[in-house]
């Protein structure tokens, strides 16, 4: 008999019992599913995050004060600094930035914004895709213009779109500030970490309780290294924070330098981990689907058990045998695992659209979710098809 006709038989033994075929299904259907739902997910949101990272210059990385320090309310990056800084060997250019919390009202309620205060030259360190307008220039900035950038999300909420919002008027903390551009709003995970609250960019000597002419604070330092090179970064890293130490009577450990490749250095073990961890977990529903496909198999032998005599007794052998109700275990392994991986990337592209994060979908993830659908309908298929193989023609036959 050949392996045709033998699929054949196998699908055909399937077609008679559908409901019983269907519930065996299901526990290989949510196991794919899961694990195809968790890894593209992952993927995605992994996505997102290294999109985001990737708008920061080459080479660019970051000084603050160390929120670990013993005297951390003392220590301070200022003005003077960020000039100081700028001059040092190693750096291309240095920027700085300030954030604060201002609020306007719209109607009975308040917007909140996280206010980022800033200098022009920040274009050269961060790509912000504008989307109407402009960024505010260097003669807006020493001459303490009330500009403000905001970002497309709250120009489309409060007027409609990014063009309708260009020179319009916001009232933040009792200040009148003009629109002068609007920046596309990040869609990546990252930005569900400030809440419902509204990110915007204004000049940095234009913000609310700076007094013009002194040595303001600055609570992040933005540097360019002449090179990509990770051990040249970390050279002029350690330079920074030794004058900063220097000039601030601290130590250099009291100020911390982050490269954009160690901030995606890190999210990459976070999700790799987690993607790991909730992986596993879904892997143990395919157990679990597994039992139920031997469960129902030796059901399926022990109700055959009269077919098996017969068609021994005519000279099947016991490889045909355990060929055919192999190929029952697997096919239905297979067709769950068509199923949950047609689930799971539908989920997958469902929370993509949500999210409005783009869909990434590898093609490792299907094969690994056919792996494991064969592999369990190999192993969980295996004892059943044996049992039937080595069953007596004669006890078979007289079998009630």
């Amino acid at each position: 008999m050949s392996i045709w006709k033998n699929l054949l038989i196998s699908l055909d033994s399937l077609r008679v019992n559908k409901l019983r075929s269907l519930l065996t299904m299901i526990g290989i259907i949510v196991g794919v599913a899961s694990v195809v739902l968790v890894v593209s997910i992952g993927q995605i949101g992994k996505g997102s995050v290294v999109s985001e990272l990737a708008k920061y210059s080459p080479g660019v990385f970051f000084v603050t004060p160390s929120t670990s320090a013993t005297k951390a309310d003392k220590i301070q990056i200022t003005m003077t600094d960020l000039k100081q800084v700028s001059r040092l060997e190693g750096v291309q250019a240095a920027s700085g930035s300030l954030g604060m919390t201002m609020s306007s009202k719209s109607g009975d309620s308040a917007i909140t914004f996280n206010m980022t205060g800033t200098f022009a030259d920040i274009v050269k360190f961060y790509n912000l895709k504008m989307e109407s307008g402009r960024f505010f220039t260097v003669g807006e900035q020493k001459s303490r213009q009330k500009v403000i950038v905001v970002e497309s999300d709250f120009a489309a909420s409060q007027f409609g779109s990014a063009d309708q919002a260009i020179n319009r008027k916001v009232t933040l903390d009792g200040n009148r500030y003009e629109i002068v551009g609007v920046f596309k709003s990040d869609k990546s995970i990252l930005s569900g970490l400030d809440g419902k609250n509204y990110s915007a960019y204004m000049p940095y000597d234009s913000m609310p309780l700076l007094k013009e002419g002194s040595n303001n604070e600055l609570d992040t330092l933005m540097v360019i290294a002449d090179t990509t090179d990770s051990m040249q970064k970390d050279k002029a890293g350690k330079a920074i924070t030794k004058h900063l130490a220097k000039a601030h009577n601290a130590e250099s450990s009291d100020y911390e330098v982050q490269k954009v490749e160690d901030f995606q250095r890190n999210l990459d073990v976070v999700f790799n981990v987690m993607q790991i961890l909730i992986g596993s977990i879904a892997g143990i529903s395919l157990l679990v689907g597994g039992v139920g496909v031997m469960n129902i198999m030796l059901v399926s032998v022990t109700e055959r058990t009269r077919e098996i005599g017969t068609r021994k007794a005519i000279g099947a052998t016991p490889g045909l045998i355990l060929q055919q109700f192999m190929m029952e275990a697997i096919i239905l392994c297979l067709l769950g695992g068509v199923v949950g991986i047609t689930i799971g990337i539908l989920g997958s592209l469902g929370f993509s659209l949500i999210t409005k994060w783009q869909f990434i979908l590898s093609g490792w993830t299907i094969v690994i979710a056919f792996g494991f659908s064969t592999a369990v309908g190999l192993f969980f298929g295996w004892y059943p098809a044996k049992k039937a193989a080595n069953m007596q023609p004669i006890e078979s036959l007289r079998y009630e």
